[in-house]
C-alpha cells in the first residue's frame, strides 16, 4: 500500500528560522527535547502541506496566505 507523500519547500529564511531553534533547543532543552521538536515540527509542515491543519486567512487583501501555529511558532504559507 502506497504511503500518502506531502510535499512543501520552505524558503531560505524559514530553514534559517528553523536551524535558530535547533540550536536554541538544543543548547537549552537537550538532544532528545530537540529531537521530539523536530517531529512536531515535521508533523505540521506535513499537515499543512495535505490540507490537515488547522489555518485562518490573516490578510482579506492576500487570501492565498495562511497561517498555522506549532506550539510557540506562527507558520506563514502560500496554499
Amino acid at each position: 500500500m502506497e504511503q500518502n507523500k506531502s510535499f512543501y519547500l520552505l524558503t531560505s529564511d524559514a530553514e534559517s528560522d528553523l536551524f535558530e531553534i535547533a540550536e536554541y533547543t538544543l543548547k537549552n532543552w537537550g538532544i532528545d527535547a530537540l529531537h521530539r521538536y523536530q517531529k512536531e515540527l515535521t508533523f505540521a509542515f506535513e499537515s499543512i502541506a495535505n490540507g490537515t491543519a488547522l489555518n485562518r486567512q490573516p490578510f482579506t487583501q492576500l487570501p492565498e496566505v495562511h497561517i498555522s501555529k506549532s506550539q510557540k511558532h506562527f507558520i506563514f504559507y502560500i496554499f
